[in-house]
């Protein structure tokens, strides 16, 4: 998956959705269920995530990867591995190469693109039900397209699928599963690893991979 669609989607989520999200109102049944079920997917001790991204016309992205509480992940995506623990971030295949891993410093929030999307609605109000699917939609001034999300959540109360789309042509499908599954993920021994002294390819490539990358680490 193309590491400046994971960012940038999901940074723009957040900021639209917390300035949307507030009520002065009680919230809705149905809101609180989904509140408890997005609150419940971020507090699960592990789980498994997949994910499928489309800006515009350009190419369908792809990344899967797993989760393990308090804050470590591990995502691959498009020949890239990546693994997160704290704000230790570490790279390998594709443009980093090969041989050991390329290590960074994210700032805080760099490494949570991928869960994101939960933290930006955990405290949405206004939400409709139609059977499993709870949505939610934030309606913006002048020109900008509607913001719409849709949240699947099973008989456990835990999300198991997220979409999100805008009237501009950018969506993200995320799928949850394999709730407290047995998941490792071990920060590689410091003796293979190095710092990353370039990106590649770095921004002023227009079909880089990784321009956000470069641009928030």
């Amino acid at each position: 998956m193309n590491l400046r669609c994971i960012s940038v989607v999901a940074a723009s989520a957040l900021m639209i959705a917390a300035c949307g999200s507030s009520s002065s109102n009680a919230p809705s049944a149905d809101t609180v269920v989904f509140q408890h079920a997005v609150s419940g997917t971020l507090a699960a001790p592990s789980f498994r995530f997949s994910v499928v991204t489309k800006v515009g016309s350009g190419p369908t992205q792809r990344a899967e990867g797993s989760d393990l509480a308090p804050d470590r992940s591990r995502l691959t995506t498009g020949g890239v591995e990546r693994i997160t623990v704290g704000l230790a971030g570490y790279f390998r295949g594709g443009g980093f190469g090969d041989t050991g891993w390329a290590k960074v410093t994210f700032r805080a929030g760099g490494e949570l693109e991928y869960r994101a999307l939960l933290f930006a609605v955990q405290d949405a109000g206004g939400v409709t039900r139609r059977g499993p699917v709870y949505s939610y939609d934030i309606a913006r001034s002048g020109t900008s397209p509607a913001l719409h999300w849709k949240l699947w959540v099973d008989a456990s109360s835990r999300v198991t699928r997220l979409v999100y789309a805008t009237g501009s042509g950018i969506r993200w499908d995320e799928r949850f599963f394999d709730y407290g599954a047995a998941v490792a993920v071990d920060e590689p021994a410091a003796a293979d690893t190095h710092p990353l002294t370039s990106t590649p390819p770095c921004p002023g490539n227009s079909g880089s991979s990784f321009d956000e990358f470069c641009a928030k680490v």
